[in-house]
């Protein structure tokens, strides 16, 4: 899980902000497992999560992180 502090409109307060990822121990065994072929959907994975928005841990607001 990655966290980030940021002003949250919602609370209207410095607020820790929390995003799930991926992971990827259970990505790299399925890639062994599957010789290589799980690793086109680790990468879809990997990036998809890359534009998820991260939430509030008070309200749930959601903050898109610059990329």
């Amino acid at each position: 899980m990655k966290t980030t502090r940021q002003a949250c409109k919602e609370c209207d307060a410095y607020r820790p902000f929390d995003k799930h990822g991926p992971n990827h121990i259970l990505h790299l065994l399925l890639t062994l497992l599957t010789f290589g072929l799980w690793s086109v959907i680790w990468l879809l994975v990997t990036i998809g999560n890359a534009f998820e928005p991260y939430h509030c841990r008070v309200c749930g607001e959601k903050w898109y992180r610059h990329i």
